[in-house]
C-alpha cells in the first residue's frame, strides 16, 4: 500500500519536533534516573549491590524486547498512538514503581518502564521523517538525537535538585507525571503525519545475516553500549561505596563527565572523513578499554579525569558505528536497525549487574 506524505514546512514542523524530542528526552531520563538515585534507593530498601545492579538488567531486557516487537504494536495502533502509549504508559508504570515496597515489585516496575520506553524509538523516527521535509532531515534528526546526550548530562542534576525537597519515590512520581503530560500534550496539540507501522518479517533479516561484518558490528555495538551506559549506570554507586564520596559529589562528577560528549559527533565525523571508519572504530574501542580498566585503585583528585574517558570514548564510537551501518544500505524499516541497539542494550544490562561482573567486587 502506497502512502502519500505531505511533509510540513520548516516552521510548522517545530511543534512536532519539539514534542518528539521532549518525549525522547523523558523516555531516556526515566530509564537512567535510577542510576543517580541508586545510593539512596540502596540504603532505603536495604539492598545489596547485586540486587541494585539487577535493576539495570531488568530495564535493558524490557527495552530490548519492546524495541524488537514495536513494529507489531505500531502496525496495529499506528505510529501516533504508539508514541502516546510509550510516553503515557512509561509514566504510569514509573509512578507505580515509586510505590514499590519489595525488590520483586521494583524489578517488575523497572522492567515494564523499560518496555514502555522501547516502543518509542522506531515510531518516533518514522513519524519524524514522515512529518518533516526530506531536505531538513539532517537538522531534525540532529536535534532529536540531542535528547539522549542532554539526558545523560541533566538527569543527575534533576534528581539531585528534586531530592532537596522530596524522597526518591516522589522523584519517580514527578518524572512519571511529566512523561504522562508530554504524551497527552502530543496527542492533543501536535499535528503529524500518522500511518501504520510494519511488523518485522524474517525474510527482511536474511540478507543481513549473510554478511559477516553485520555480526561484527552487532558485537561492537554491544561493547560500545555496555561500556557507555554500563559505566554510567553503576558509577554513582561505585563512587559512593568504594571511594567514600557523598551522593551529590558523585552525581556532579558524572554530570561533568558528560559535557565533553556533546561536540564529539562533530569531531569524530571530521576524523572519520579523513582516516576512514575502520581505524577510527578500532582506536575508539581501544580507548574505551583503556579507560574502563582504570576504575581500580583509590580515588584521588588527580585521577578524576579517568572518569571522563569512558564518556568521551562512547561519544566517539556511536557516530562512527552508525555511519558503518548506513553503508549496509539498509531499507528504511527502522526495525532492522533496532537489531544493533537490541544487542547493545541487553549486553549492557547484563554487564551492569555486579553479580556477573567480577571487577565490581
Amino acid at each position: 500500500m502506497n502512502t502519500q506524505f505531505n511533509t510540513h514546512t520548516s516552521g510548522s514542523a517545530y511543534l512536532p519536533l519539539f514534542f518528539l524530542t521532549a518525549i525522547f528526552f523523558m523516555n531516556f531520563t526515566i530509564r537512567i534516573s535510577i542510576s543517580p538515585l541508586m545510593p539512596t534507593i540502596l540504603t532505603d530498601m536495604a539492598l545489596t549491590r547485586d540486587q541494585a545492579g539487577s535493576f539495570f538488567l531488568f530495564s535493558a531486557s524490557g527495552y530490548c524486547i519492546a524495541l524488537f516487537f514495536s513494529g507489531f504494536v505500531s502496525a496495529r495502533l499506528r505510529h501516533r498512538n504508539t508514541i502516546v502509549l510509550s510516553a503515557m504508559g512509561t509514566g504510569i508504570v514509573f509512578i507505580f514503581t515509586g510505590f514499590s515496597q519489595s525488590l520483586s515489585a521494583m524489578r517488575l516496575g523497572i522492567f515494564l518502564a523499560g518496555a514502555g520506553s522501547g516502543l518509542y524509538l522506531s515510531s518516533g523516527i518514522a513519524v519524524l521523517t514522515a512529518t518533516i521535509a526530506r531536505k531538513n532531515w539532517g537538522k531534525a534528526l540532529g536535534v532529536h538525537e540531542l535528547a539522549p546526550n542532554l539526558s545523560f548530562l541533566l538527569t543527575p542534576v534533576i534528581c539531585e535538585l528534586l531530592l532537596l525537597w522530596m524522597t526518591w519515590r516522589q522523584v519517580l512520581f514527578v518524572l512519571g507525571g511529566v512523561s504522562i503530560l508530554l504524551g497527552w500534550s502530543f496527542s492533543r496539540f501536535s499535528s503529524i503525519q500518522d500511518f501504520a507501522g510494519e511488523a518485522p518479517r524474517l525474510k527482511s533479516f536474511r540478507p543481513l545475516a549473510a554478511i559477516p561484518s553485520f555480526w561484527w558490528m552487532m558485537l561492537l555495538f554491544s561493547l560500545g553500549v555496555s561500556g557507555t551506559l554500563g559505566v554510567y549506570s553503576m558509577l554513582p554507586l561505585f563512587l559512593v561505596n568504594e571511594h567514600g564520596m557523598v551522593q551529590t559529589q558523585a552525581n556532579t562528577l558524572v554530570t561533568l563527565s558528560r559535557i565533553a560528549t556533546l561536540p564529539m559527533p562533530l569531531v569524530i565525523g571530521w576524523i572519520a572523513d579523513r582516516m576512514g571508519l575502520k581505524p577510527v572504530i578500532a582506536a575508539v574501542l581501544m580507548l574505551k578499554w583503556c579507560a574502563g580498566d582504570r576504575y581500580r585503585g583509590f580515588f584521588r583528585p588527580a585521577s578524576a579525569g579517568r572518569h571522563f574517558l569512558p564518556a568521551v570514548a562512547g561519544g566517539l564510537f556511536f557516530p562512527a558505528g552508525l555511519c558503518r551501518i548506513v553503508q549496509y544500505q539498509l531499507p528504511s524499516d527502522p526495525q532492522r536497525c533496532g537489531l544493533f541497539y537490541n544487542s547493545g542494550r541487553l549486553s549492557d544490562g547484563w554487564r551492569r549487574n555486579p553479580r556477573f561482573d567480577r571487577s565490581s567486587g
